[in-house]
């Protein structure tokens, strides 16, 4: 077992510190999809939401660590309420690309990412009111898999399809759970010019 441990842990390091890294180019993409937004003992409904990011990829042969900092949205409807939940994402993320030489290439990933409610504004139609709901945070893990293109020698596209599911909340009066979520990524990352 001792061995094993070893060898794995010879052929990550290996894996990482033999690549060359490129970290002269930032990354800007925005998800748009559906999720399951549940208020813990009150509802679950689905939801409409966008978020869009800006970060930075720190690039090896194969493979990169993305970090990104979004802004995003959730819309959902409920008896007569009208939701808009604001939060601050912060996904850290693996990808792997299958061909990182080529113009072109598939990859897939797998990531952590935290989500803070900073706002929550819900209007209830049949009274004509607004009220402030509730602010918290929600920790939970994604998987991704897309196409990215170079378009030029300081610009690639990516589409991509990824998987989020909540592991944790903290803060909320009740808990807020966001589960399913399956979101169309759109994005571009811009290289320096040499």
């Amino acid at each position: 077992m001792k061995k094993l441990l070893l060898l794995l842990i010879l052929i990550n390091y290996d894996d990482v510190y033999s690549q060359k890294i490129n970290q002269n180019f930032f990354q800007f993409s925005n998800h748009l999809g559906f999720s399951e937004f549940e208020v813990e003992n009150n509802f679950k409904v689905n939801a409409l939401n966008y978020t869009v990011y800006l970060g930075k990829e720190f690039s090896f042969e194969k493979s990169a660590v993305i970090i990104n900092v979004g802004y995003g949205n959730y819309f959902y409807d409920y008896n007569n309420l009208h939701d808009k939940s604001s939060f601050i994402d912060i996904p850290i993320g693996y990808r792997l690309y299958v061909s990182r030489n080529n113009p072109s290439s598939f990859y897939s990933g797998l990531g952590i990412n935290n989500k803070i409610m900073v706002n929550n504004e819900i209007y209830n139609s049949s009274q004509n009111s607004t009220i402030k709901g509730d602010k918290g945070y929600n920790m939970g893990s994604y998987a991704e898999f897309g196409f990215n293109t170079e378009i030029s020698s300081n610009l690639k596209f990516f589409i991509g399809l990824n998987y989020y599911s909540d592991l944790l909340q903290s803060g909320y009066t009740n808990k807020t759970k966001i589960n399913n979520q399956i979101n169309l990524t759109l994005g571009l990352n811009v290289f320096k010019k040499q």
